[in-house]
């Protein structure tokens, strides 16, 4: 990176003298004219009509420069951006815990006719924190201790025929690299390229591709914000996924595979590895719709859904090299449905491991669940919630149990014009396990009642300052833990209250 921030030194010193000093007798598009032909006085103005004819170059204030082509159809433009700032020179352009901060940016984009059109960014940054530096720049600890970090970015689209032919790709790189002493063994890395293709868009038909892959150890700290949520994205893996679409009308079919293997070797030095391939199709059902007749096919009609989506998994999960793989397998169905006021979706899955082949008959883990979710809009109310069940069964020598799980949230929001934003709640979570072969069983369940009032708005509004916040709590939660073996019972209920007030604006503008 260090050779990166160099080198771009002297690209962004000459895109600013490019800038500045541009000029009309200098441009290179005058060299096609003979200046034996004219006068100085008109040499001099034909070459100027040609450079404003040809492109112009834009400051973008104190950040870069930007080099465009002034043709209607086959024209480009050329962006360079950066910056250095650090606790000295820019506090305002860092973020808290930050000691300095650099950055690099290209934006390549490209257009031939209704033919071609094409877009390519990319961007370095790296970034140093200090817990001293913190202190003396007024800037919260987050408790993290000395590092740097290493961001690079990269992003191109393509285009052919205006948008029937699209190739898409991009790359993610993070690194993180300790400065303390005896801290090796938590640097850190995240990876992630993705493409998409569509090879075929029409008013009727798609033909699409896309594929990922992904690479997170289990020690690298989070500078991307990665959404943890998805499968392709869970530290301690390495995750590749090929999928690919075709849509015929109001029906769609997909194929995909993802291949997972753990990146660190776990207590008993196994590195599980996961294959899987996935198939479903779906279906839109809105229009039928509009095919009813009379108030009663009209009534039976509108409660169908708008879509329907099946899908089956297969695959195998083995423990190590050496080790047999066990089957695993998965269906699920689900339908959603939107109004102009609302709108639901609900679904519905089951999904079973097979053990290896030292018990073939059995399978070892079974589970199924629902999930349910919705909102509903009427003026300025509007409320919106969702509801999970999950249960399953563990089938293995000495050691059988099941267990089951609720949750689900309600809540309900007003938003006046003149006053602050209202929103009321409720959460719940419910979890129970039970050991079958030891007698006994395990219960959890949570709930929070929340009440929250926004007044952002009009405090922006009153202080002329669109990024000054001010939020009103009040929650209490209620906690509940009980413990039954055959010779111990233990149970336990905790209430928390909160109140409190959230104001922020920021000091520097």
């Amino acid at each position: 990176m260090g050779p990166v921030l160099r080198t771009s030194v002297c690209v962004w010193l000459s895109a600013a003298v490019l800038a500045v000093n541009a000029r009309a007798d200098v441009c290179p598009c005058s060299a096609g004219v003979v200046s034996g032909d004219f006068s100085p006085a008109v040499t001099l103005s034909r070459a100027a009509a040609n450079a404003a004819a040809t492109y112009h170059v834009e400051q973008l204030g104190d950040k870069g420069v930007k080099l465009m082509s002034n043709k209607l159809e086959n024209n480009y433009a050329i962006t360079l951006s950066g910056s250095n700032s650090d606790a000295d020179t820019r506090l305002e352009a860092l973020a808290p815990g930050e000691a300095w901060h650099k950055s690099l940016g290209v934006e390549l984009e490209g257009k031939l006719g209704a033919l071609l059109d094409t877009d390519l960014r990319t961007n370095f940054t790296e970034v140093e924190r200090n817990a001293g530096a913190e202190l003396f720049g007024l800037q919260s600890l987050d408790g993290s201790a000395d590092n740097r970090r290493a961001l690079e970015e990269f992003d191109a689209t393509t285009k052919f025929l205006g948008d029937r032919v699209t190739f898409t790709s991009s790359r993610r790189t993070s690194s993180l690299v300790p400065l303390g002493a005896n801290a090796d063994d938590s640097k850190g890395i995240s990876e992630q390229d993705r493409f998409s293709a569509w090879l075929w868009q029409s008013d009727h038909s798609s033909l699409s591709v896309d594929g990922a892959l992904s690479r997170i150890d289990a020690d690298y700290q989070d500078l991307t914000n990665t959404n943890t949520t998805d499968a392709l994205q869970a530290r301690n893996k390495e995750t590749y996924q090929l999928r690919s679409k075709l849509s015929i009308g109001r029906a769609g079919f997909f194929v995909s595979h993802r291949d997972t293997v753990a990146l660190i070797p776990d207590q008993h030095g196994a590195q599980p590895h996961q294959s899987e391939i996935e198939a479903g199709v779906s279906v839109g059902l809105s229009a039928l719709q509009n095919m009813a007749s009379g108030d009663i096919g009209h009534g039976l009609l509108s409660v169908l859904p708008d879509s329907l989506w099946i899908s089956t998994d297969r695959g195998s999960v083995a423990y190590g090299v050496a080790s047999a793989a066990g089957q695993t397998e998965k269906s699920a169905i689900g339908v959603s449905r939107n109004w102009d006021t609302g709108a639901i979706n609900l679904s519905y899955w089951q999904s079973a491991v097979q053990a290896a082949a030292q018990l073939p008959d059995e399978v070892q883990w079974r589970g199924r669940g629902m999930d349910a979710a919705g909102n509903l809009y009427s003026g300025r109310w509007s409320i919106s919630g969702n509801l999970s069940w999950y249960k399953a069964n563990d089938l293995a020598l000495l050691n059988n149990n099941s267990e089951n799980s609720v949750s689900g949230s309600l809540f309900v929001s007003w938003r006046p014009a003149l006053w602050p934003k209202l929103s009321a709640g409720v959460t719940n979570y419910a979890y129970q396990a039970d050991f079958l072969d030891y007698n006994g069983a395990e219960k959890n369940s949570l709930i929070r009642y929340q009440l929250t009032v926004d007044g952002s708005p009009l405090l922006a509004t009153a202080l002329s300052d669109r990024n000054a916040k001010l939020t009103f709590l009040a929650s209490y939660q209620d906690n509940k833990s009980r413990s039954q073996w055959s010779q111990a019972d233990y149970s336990s209920d905790m209430g928390n209250v909160f109140v409190g007030f959230r104001f922020a604006r920021p000091l520097l503008p």
